[in-house]
């Protein structure tokens, strides 16, 4: 008998080291920002048809146009990743609140049937209920339409769980110097390549038997591809220097939520609940007092997912940003 106890207790320990181990190899690594672009970009037909054409000539404007799209893709599958995070958090403060809502809601009505709260008091706990309800519903929804979006970058990976987000207290983009910087911006540089070439075509303009328009048109060529590109330059350094400054903005918001907003309305929850079971307040005040809170904290998340999107953008938009080796060209780079 002692030795088929010791037989089962032993069975029951593999069992459950063998369903702790297999749940444990099971479970999907969280999804990381850097990663889900890597994957993004390796699953991007755009950028292979880049590479398919590039093995079989190197060719600078071909080099130029490949980077454009990764930095493209890389950017989008940021905003999609960080669209996620966000949105789901905002999910959970709601759902914790629907179910802390469902908890008062049931005890107003004992009180509203023991004659402690009135009619109006507890239907509007019934109406918290309901508004938590919706928002939470609305929230799902957004979360589902982002992780569609995210699963559209990454493939099936988008559906498991996702890791922190990376720090976002500053980006590769600053004030200073951004002339220089988005000189190597994609869009620019394959502007320049496109000049490049045209100015080769023109080398050749002396030999050419095609008829004085079309001549006429080559040597147009080279001066509107860099005057194109002058203005794209121009363009780029007026958006991110907006950009910049907003997400300055956004960050003194953050902190002023952090620091100011959320620990007010926090403060005026529990002083407001103090009050009514001491007799000074109403279920209504209660009720008022908990709805700012809820609308501060979902306010909070939406500030942090602005910085984060503004951060998205400047940090990557220049080819070095990459979570893979990119090909690096400059501006003055000769076509090859």
């Amino acid at each position: 008998m002692h030795n088929r106890k010791l037989f089962l207790i032993q069975a029951f320990a593999s069992c459950a080291i063998a369903v702790l181990t297999s749940v444990s190899v099971a479970a999907p690594a969280p999804l990381a920002l850097s990663e889900a672009q890597r994957l993004a970009i390796e699953r991007s037909p755009q950028v292979a048809a880049y590479d398919s054409a590039l093995s079989a000539v190197h060719d600078a404007t071909t080099v130029a146009k490949k980077a454009a799209t990764s930095v493209d893709v890389a950017r989008e599958t940021a905003l999609a990743w960080l669209e996620c995070y966000y949105v789901e958090q905002m999910t959970r403060v709601a759902d914790d609140q629907r179910k802390f809502a469902e908890v008062e809601l049931e005890a107003s009505e004992r009180m509203y049937w023991a004659g402690r709260v009135s009619q109006a008091e507890f239907y509007g706990a019934r109406s918290m209920l309901a508004m938590l309800e919706d928002k939470w519903s609305e929230l799902t929804h957004r979360s589902r339409a982002a992780r569609i979006e995210l699963k559209r970058w990454v493939g099936d990976v988008g559906d498991g769980p996702l890791a922190a987000p990376p720090n976002m207290e500053r980006t590769s983009l600053t004030a200073r110097g951004l002339e220089g910087d988005l000189a190597r911006d994609p869009d620019v540089v394959l502007l320049e390549k496109q000049a490049e070439a045209a100015a080769i075509d023109l080398s050749i303009v002396h030999t050419d038997t095609r008829s004085t328009p079309e001549i006429a048109v080559k040597i147009a060529n080279p001066d509107e591809a860099r005057a194109a590109g002058d203005e794209k330059l121009r363009a780029k350094v007026a958006e991110m220097r907006v950009l910049i400054d907003a997400w300055q903005h956004a960050r003194d918001r953050r902190t002023r939520y952090a620091r100011d907003v959320l620990p007010l309305a926090r403060e005026r929850t529990l002083a407001t609940v103090v009050a009514y079971r001491g007799g000074k307040a109403t279920l209504t005040d209660v009720l008022a007092a908990r709805r700012a809170e809820i609308d501060a904290k979902m306010q909070s998340v939406e500030v942090e997912r602005d910085v984060a999107r503004m951060w998205a953008q400047l940090n990557f938009a220049l080819p070095e940003t990459l979570p893979i080796a990119a090909p690096k060209i400059s501006a003055d780079e000769s076509v090859q």
